[in-house]
């Protein structure tokens, strides 16, 4: 812990996890998972100092994953992957946290 960071709330995280696995066949398969992070007492740089932290409320962070993996012929291999991120201050602005 810094000087900097002493006086700060301490920051805690939620995770929840969801996700599936298909084996399409015994060498491909699709898996997918949801999960959303919610942090409370996040911090960051304080813009008007650069020596400072300061906490910046609660974030809420939503990710969706898809993945397919394995072989498409004997020839072809295929290793693939789609991430989506949603990351928001609810009910905050940057302008009401400082």
């Amino acid at each position: 812990m810094t000087a900097t960071q002493q006086n700060l709330a301490p920051e805690k995280f939620i995770n929840y996890e969801i996700g599936a696995k298909w084996d399409i066949r015994p060498d491909l398969n699709v898996a997918l998972a949801l999960c959303q992070l919610e942090w409370t007492n996040a911090t960051m740089p304080d813009p008007n100092n650069v020596t400072a932290t300061i906490n910046v409320g609660e974030t809420r962070t939503k990710v969706v994953e898809l993945a397919l993996t394995g072989r498409l012929t004997p020839n072809w291999q295929v290793s693939g992957g789609y991430a989506y991120q949603d990351a928001q201050l609810p009910g905050n602005s940057f302008e009401h946290a400082r």
